[in-house]
């Protein structure tokens, strides 16, 4: 299946905007949108953004891999929540970005249907123990019920992130997505996730644009489609249509070269 080498994604027409100007702190309360494509059209999809948008540089570079560790508990709670739809859900993650070798331990929550918080802290390294500062965070955050946290999931992609005038929206660009575990490693050739991330519940202008080139609103989580693929014996009914609409997208193989 066709894949996009980083070398083919144009990013210098793109203003630049630097780690050190960018807000960090906002938009970990929002509200995100999430589309699913082919890799295929990235490339004039991104041209269509760069008037609109600046790319963030890490390092002068504007593609950032990122390397994640999510955690859960032996009853794998945090998936089934998720499936169940629960209002108040979370993902736990520890989450190294590769371009300036931080780590961080995440917990991303859900708190109602509308919007997300993202909660850190730095941590020492990514391994599979969370430090004590870690897991007191969680717990002390973290008001659902969840057993002992132990590692899941691995998951690596490639990001580009876009940023709007004002920073009032972030836009990241997923691919060459991989997750695997101790017994299996999945690769989700093709696919292109695109996550909008606002602080109102305004609808995005990006709406328009992607449905003007048919790339489909789609909320679907890196975490349980990993989790899915790894252990096809998981309950999944509720991910049943999402996880095929992927394979479709993804099956696509190169269509759509131009948008």
């Amino acid at each position: 299946m066709e894949s996009i080498k980083t070398f083919e994604i144009d990013l210098n027409r793109f203003s630049t905007i630097e780690l050190s100007s960018l807000d960090k702190e906002h938009l970990q309360d929002r509200v995100d949108t999430k589309f699913v494509l082919h890799q295929s059209q990235l490339p004039a999809l991104l041209v269509k953004l760069e008037n609109s948008h600046q790319i963030l540089e890490v390092e002068g570079c504007g593609i950032q891999p990122y390397q994640n560790l999510y955690f859960d508990d032996a009853q794998l709670s945090l998936y089934l929540q998720h499936h169940d739809k629960k209002g108040n859900r979370c993902k736990v993650r520890l989450r190294k970005y590769a371009s300036n070798n931080t780590v961080f331990f995440e917990v991303k929550q859900k708190i109602n249907r509308q919007r997300t918080i993202k909660l850190r802290i730095p941590h020492h390294e990514l391994n599979e123990t969370l430090s004590a500062e870690a897991l007191d965070f969680f717990y002390q955050t973290v008001t659902t019920n969840v057993g002992n946290l132990r590692p899941t999931l691995w998951c690596d992609f490639n990001r580009i992130t876009l940023v709007s005038p004002g920073q009032d929206e972030r836009m990241t660009v997923d691919y060459d997505i991989t997750v695997r575990n101790l017994k299996r490693t999945v690769s989700f050739d093709g696919l292109a996730l695109i996550e909008v991330k606002h602080a109102s519940n305004k609808p995005s202008s990006f709406n328009i644009l992607a449905k003007q080139n048919k790339i489909k609103k789609m909320s679907i989580s890196k975490y349980t489609m990993g989790l899915a693929h790894l252990h096809p014996e998981l309950k999944q009914n509720n991910f049943r249509m999402k996880l095929l609409a992927v394979e479709r997208i993804r099956n696509k193989n190169g269509a759509h070269h131009g948008i």
